[in-house]
């Protein structure tokens, strides 16, 4: 895909995302980003590859495989959130989750975490290992379709910080019918947010991205 024509897809989600913000300030009500996330969240992780002269090949958000994947065929894939409660009765927060066929098979290299409503987005960047190591491995059921989820590896970031995450957790059991132990990660992460945000913030794996993209290059 033409970088031109990312920064300008990209431009126009954002100009949207921001709107609505600021429509929610002025009037008082706010609107879902709901139908606007997955795709804004895809574009603005593909608009910050661009910005850091990183090349993307193909189509962004296709709906199999990655995500993204740039012209040295590196794989990335975007979870975007919003912080609302998740279920019935849930404190709010963001939930990032990954379906067992995308890490099982290794369906990417690197997956990020966007924050869809932060008025300057903030990102969870991690490699596969990470994912495999740091998220939950879990079974439940969607409350909204009644969906079967197995095997399924979860991030969830909660108000209320560890108590919260240890709340919505133990309705869950009853709600979701859900059954996982959180990592190490995921309760240090609600723990202390703000240094987990800033350790693992996209530019990390950007970086590396980079570097395998250079070791590509012809030499002439």
């Amino acid at each position: 895909m033409e970088n031109v024509l990312v920064k300008q897809c990209y431009e126009k989600l954002e100009s949207a995302r921001k709107s609505l913000d600021e429509f929610a300030v002025q009037s008082g009500t706010k609107v879902s980003l709901r139908n606007l996330e997955a795709r804004w969240g895809e574009y603005y992780i593909a608009n910050e590859l661009v910005e850091n002269g990183i090349r993307i090949a193909g189509k962004i958000g296709s709906t199999k495989g990655p995500d993204i994947t740039t012209t040295n065929e590196v794989r990335i894939e975007v979870k975007t959130s919003r912080r609302t409660p998740r279920f019935k009765g849930a404190k709010k927060g963001y939930g990032w989750v990954v379906k067992s066929s995308q890490w099982k098979n290794k369906e990417f290299d690197y997956l990020v975490c966007v924050a869809a409503d932060e008025m300057t987005p903030k990102t969870l960047a991690f490699t596969y290992d990470e994912v495999v190591e740091n998220f939950t491995l879990c079974n439940f059921v969607f409350s909204s379709t009644g969906e079967v989820c197995r095997d399924y590896r979860l991030l969830d970031l909660i108000d209320g910080g560890e108590k919260g995450l240890e709340f919505n957790r133990a309705l869950a059991l009853t709600v979701l019918k859900f059954e996982g132990e959180s990592t190490s990660f995921e309760v240090a992460l609600n723990r202390n947010r703000d240094a987990y945000f800033e350790e693992y913030k996209l530019k990390r794996i950007l970086e590396q991205i980079k570097k395998g993209q250079q070791k590509k290059q012809p030499v002439v």
